[in-house]
């Protein structure tokens, strides 16, 4: 299965697997590949099923499309190939090809099987700002990526992943900082209750926006 691979400054934020079906990037909630940036229109580009392959094509004629840095009109995806957005990219990767093996294996010794759980969905999360003019502001963590400005001297991002919830510095001279710690160019899972500062804004982590909500009523 063929797969997008969504890239922040050089470190992996999400993977999205291709199952033939048409995909859309855009910084629309609607888009299956939703990018909170600037750098894209609110639908920006889909990715559709051509023949053995996908084929990318722009949401208008106005929209531009960048791959290897070299704008195109629409292309073929080849193993390898980066759409560039911005500070995002996406890297294309063919499924690798796996191949039967000559004779079939013995069979395994049977064993009693236990029906697998699935894995718990995470809750959604968020931010409860701590200082400032938006004291008691509550934000959601409930898209793929949330983007942080609440402070000119220093931005951040928090990734929303299948384990938790993860933090970068975006921009700004000031590293967001964790637990009194200066995070820098690392990218952090958030933990409850942690105390962060984005700029000259103190936050609070909470993992469950629902108990947010109970202890405000």
């Amino acid at each position: 299965m063929a797969k997008l691979t969504l890239f922040f400054r050089n470190r992996v934020v999400q993977v999205y697997h291709l199952d033939g079906s048409m995909i859309s990037i855009g910084r629309s909630s609607d888009c299956e590949i939703c990018i909170d940036t600037l750098a894209l229109a609110e639908r920006h580009a889909h990715v559709v099923p051509d023949g053995d392959g996908y084929l990318l094509t722009p949401f208008d004629e106005e929209t531009p499309l960048l791959v290897n840095h070299q704008p195109v009109e629409s292309r073929r995806l080849q193993h390898g190939d980066v759409i560039d957005l911005g500070k995002y990219s996406l890297h294309f990767a063919e499924s690798a090809m796996v191949l039967a093996p000559a004779q079939p294996a013995a069979p395994p010794p049977r064993r009693e099987q236990t029906e697998p759980q699935p894995a718990p969905e995470l809750a959604i999360g968020c931010l409860q700002v701590m200082s400032g003019p938006n004291l008691g502001k509550v934000i959601p963590l409930q898209r793929a990526l949330t983007r942080l400005a609440l402070s000119p001297d220093g931005r951040a991002i928090v990734a929303r992943r299948n384990d938790g919830y993860y933090l970068s510095h975006l921009e700004g001279q000031r590293s967001p900082v964790i637990q009194g710690q200066p995070i820098g160019e690392l990218t952090v899972r958030l933990e409850d209750g942690n105390r962060l500062q984005v700029g000259d804004v103190e936050l609070l982590f909470i993992e469950d926006i629902t108990r947010a909500a109970a202890e405000a009523s």
